[in-house]
């Protein structure tokens, strides 16, 4: 929504805000499998590909005749294959926003904390006009480190501020996941992937992970979700059963 006009004329922003929302479902289920993982890139794609492959055909395989989750699934394709501008726009937005957080990260140390190792991030970034964005990034960064007389040295092993733990990418892709809520919940049933392939479950730690588990933590985690909701109402009524004693004490 945001993207230049040399840019917006050429893209279709509707699917690209779509597209930021779907990039990163994959993940859902496996986890944000990172180069420190040691997984290859070959079993990273697998493994994101089968969740997706979950959630368009299993998990909405029956809502509006399937329509809904294979758009899901080619969009996500479309991402992955980074073909398209609209892709590659996005994917240049996804590494501006790691850098942002960056930035936002080492403000908020306010001089503490340096996190240069990151800054190769915005060597992947390809359109034209996101390196622009990205080379005044890159240069406030600079003038902030110079504004308080320090040298960035690229400081290891310090803590990120638990206040600035989600980005605005995460708050974004958040929204998107309010319709799978209870399947995000379900991922603490058995729906997590460690990075030996193997289910993360209480109950079957190293079990493979397969659609019928995914099944048995979505159904678990919509139970929970009831059980909550029973708790939250119970708790209405004691509230409300507390409120009425109050008044007659005071004489209302």
């Amino acid at each position: 929504m945001l993207a230049p006009r040399s840019l917006s004329s050429k893209l279709d922003v509707p699917h690209c805000t779509k597209m930021a929302l779907v990039h990163d479902m994959g993940e859902s289920l496996v986890g944000d499998i990172t180069p420190i993982d040691g997984v290859t890139k070959e079993e990273k794609g697998r493994r994101e590909r089968e969740t997706m492959q979950f959630l368009g055909k299993g998990l909405l395989g029956n809502y509006d005749g399937g329509m809904q989750g294979e758009e899901l699934q080619r969009i996500w394709e479309e991402y992955e294959n980074g073909e398209t501008m609209e892709a590659r726009f996005v994917k240049d937005v996804d590494k501006l926003e790691l850098l942002l957080q960056m930035m936002e990260y080492e403000r908020r140390g306010e001089g503490r904390l340096d996190l240069s190792e990151f800054v190769w991030v915005a060597e992947g970034v390809r359109m034209d006009e996101a390196k622009t964005w990205c080379d005044e990034l890159l240069a406030e960064r600079e003038a902030f480190w110079k504004g308080i007389g320090k040298t960035v040295t690229g400081v290891a092993n310090v803590p990120v501020p638990d206040a600035v733990a989600l980005g605005p990418a995460l708050a974004l892709a958040a929204v998107g996941f309010m319709a799978l809520l209870p399947l995000a919940k379900a991922t603490g049933y058995g729906g997590f992937m460690n990075v030996d392939g193997n289910a993360v479950d209480a109950g079957e730690m190293g079990a493979p992970l397969t659609s019928s588990s995914m099944e048995a933590g979505l159904e678990a985690g919509l139970e929970d979700d009831d059980e909550e909701e029973e708790e939250e109402e119970e708790d209405e009524e004691e509230v409300s059963e507390g409120v009425v004693l109050v008044r007659v004490n005071c004489g209302e």
